[in-house]
């Protein structure tokens, strides 16, 4: 791959994302909307790097980076007090979970992985939505099973 597309593509998200950020200062200080079309924008630059220099594995990885930190983001703006945001970034995380084991034959780790990280996911929920009842057992056995 030649640097040249990887150039062309950070340079000009950084400018619109500064033009946007400029925007949103100057128009509607309080709400910051930037970070919606920002988040497409840095998509342009991450694909052009590692689609060029076919590394899909890291790109997954950066790709799911990026989406948890704007799910995060939004999460923050729109509802400080409950952390939603664990629930998609708990998908998200699947693709380079994938990426690195099942897509490479190692189907065993993927099942070990995948588990532990189920059942993690779902002691989170527990003790963020409901810590005085102990109830991630069940789908945890479920898991195991």
């Amino acid at each position: 791959m030649t640097k040249k597309p990887f150039i062309i593509a950070a340079i000009s998200s950084i400018v619109i994302i500064a033009m946007l950020f400029v925007i949103n200062f100057i128009t509607s200080f309080g709400h910051p909307w930037f970070i919606y079309p920002a988040f497409a924008v840095a998509w342009w630059p991450l694909s052009v790097y590692f689609a060029g220099n076919g590394k899909y594995t890291l790109f997954s990885i950066a790709a799911s980076v990026l989406v948890t930190v704007f799910f995060l983001l939004v999460n923050l703006i729109t509802s400080f007090a409950y952390p939603w945001f664990i629930y998609p970034v708990f998908v998200i995380w699947w693709w380079p979970l994938v990426m690195l084991t099942a897509a490479r034959r190692r189907y065993r780790l993927f099942s070990v992985i995948a588990a532990v990280y189920t059942i993690v996911f779902f002691l989170a929920v527990n003790l963020i939505s409901s810590p005085n009842m102990i109830w991630f057992i069940y789908p945890a056995f479920a898991v195991v099973w």
